[in-house]
C-alpha cells in the first residue's frame, strides 16, 4: 500500500512543493500517535497503525535533498537523509520506550501509550523547524532556468 502511495505523493509534491507535504507528514505522525494514546477502539488503532505515513515524509524529504544537491552529490545526500530517518526511528523508539516505561506510573498510562505521547511531543521541535524551511521546489525551478540560460548560445 505504501509503495503505491509513494508514486502519488511523488507526483503531488513535484507539482505543489515539498515543504507543505513534509509539514503535513509530521503533523500526521503527531495526530496518529495522539489517536493511539487516546483511543481504545481496536478498529481505529488498526487503521492508524496501518497508515503508511512514512511515504509522505520519506518522499518529501528525499525530494528536498534531491533539489539541494548536485547530480554528483545526490547519492550521498539521499544516503544521508535515509540514514538520518532510520537512525531517528531507532534511537527515538529506544529512548521513548525507556522514558515511557519510567513515565507510565507518573502519567497513569501504560508504557505503550506513554511512548506514543512522548513521541508526539518530541515532534513539536521538528514541526517548528519545518515551518521555517525554504520551499526547495522553487529553488530547483530557479536553478533549472539558470541552467537553460547557460546552455543557450548566441
Amino acid at each position: 500500500m505504501g509503495a503505491l502511495l509513494v508514486l502519488g505523493v511523488g507526483r503531488f509534491i513535484d507539482r505543489s512543493g515539498r515543504k507543505m507535504m513534509f509539514i503535513f507528514a509530521i503533523g500526521l505522525y503527531m495526530m496518529d500517535w495522539v489517536v493511539l494514546v487516546t483511543t481504545q477502539n481496536l478498529i481505529v488503532v488498526t487503521i492508524m497503525w496501518a497508515l503508511p505515513i512514512w511515504a509522505f515524509i520519506v518522499t518529501s524529504g528525499t525530494a528536498m535533498v534531491s533539489d539541494l544537491t548536485s547530480t554528483e552529490e545526490r547519492g550521498r545526500g539521499t544516503g544521508a537523509i535515509n540514514s538520518a530517518l532510520n537512525m531517528g526511528q531507532f534511537i527515538g523508539a529506544l529512548l521513548s520506550g525507556v522514558a515511557a516505561w519510567y513515565m507510565a506510573p507518573v502519567l497513569h498510562l501504560g508504557p505503550f501509550r506513554g511512548a506514543y505521547l512522548l513521541a508526539a511531543f518530541l515532534l513539536i521541535p521538528p514541526l517548528l523547524i519545518a515551518t521555517k524551511l525554504t520551499e526547495t521546489l522553487v529553488l530547483k525551478k530557479k536553478m533549472m532556468k539558470g541552467q537553460k540560460k547557460m546552455y543557450r548560445t548566441g
